[in-house]
């Protein structure tokens, strides 16, 4: 198996193509989880705002927590380790430092 790495480890990475553009897949994924995720946000706040009985709120309070805590997990992991990596994206553990 004969894979290109760039300058910083990571493993080089095909254009996704598209009828009408060309983009990096990471783009891709991280657009359409911001999409559904606002989505879900707003489909919760909305429902919130309209339901008056706080006994069928509470799917919408634990959805909303769900998406909110996705999301600050996410920039919190980026901003300690700099880039994000998953536990598992990495083939070895030899490359990762030791706590």
């Amino acid at each position: 198996m004969n894979s290109s790495v760039r300058a910083d480890g990571l493993p080089e990475t095909k254009p996704w193509r598209s009828c009408c553009c060309l983009c990096e897949r990471s783009f891709v994924v991280f657009l359409t989880q911001t999409i559904f995720g606002l989505c879900i946000l707003t489909f919760c706040a909305y429902q919130l705002s309209s339901d008056i009985d706080c006994n069928r709120a509470t799917p919408y309070w634990g959805l909303i927590g769900t998406i909110c805590g996705f999301f600050f997990r996410k920039i919190s992991f980026q901003s300690k380790y700099g880039r994000r990596s998953g536990v598992n994206s990495g083939v070895g553990s030899e490359s990762r430092a030791s706590p």
